[in-house]
């Protein structure tokens, strides 16, 4: 039974250093949400802002502004990424960094979840198709 454990557990070992060694993969620590599609991130000891692929605030709704919508969203994002390892990746239809010199990536965490995606299933963003990207059947 010991042994049976031991091989499961370098197993789960092997394949967390296959993932973290992916190509394109690129390991960052959340400092700061700066808003609801933008976190700061530190990223081989520098600090790079990072924007969400895909992602988009809900602004409206029937044509009435939401106020609280952002707040809603920065506190979500805060709550499973501020201070947090993570990791990004590019997309390539789209270009490293957008016109404001943010960095255009995925961000994945905890066990490779794609949090994107996630923020938008759980009713925190929307899917900002207006710009084609490669995920964007999954959004």
């Amino acid at each position: 039974m010991l042994n049976h454990i031991l091989k499961i557990a370098l197993l789960f070992i092997f394949l967390a250093l296959l993932i973290s060694a992916t190509p394109g993969m690129q390991q960052a620590k959340v400092k700061k949400i700066v808003s609801g599609t933008i976190i700061e991130t530190e990223i081989n000891g520098k600090i790079q802002k990072v924007k969400l692929i895909g992602v988009e605030t809900i602004a409206k709704i029937d044509g009435k502004n939401v106020e609280n919508s952002e707040n809603q969203t920065v506190l979500y994002i805060k709550k499973h990424l501020d201070g947090k390892s993570v990791k990004l990746t590019t997309d390539s239809k789209l270009p490293d960094k957008d016109k404001s010199g943010n960095l255009l990536r995925y961000v994945y965490f905890g066990k490779n979840k794609f949090f994107n995606l996630f923020l938008i299933k759980q009713g925190y963003a929307l899917a900002d198709t207006k710009v084609a990207f490669n995920s964007i059947a999954k959004f």
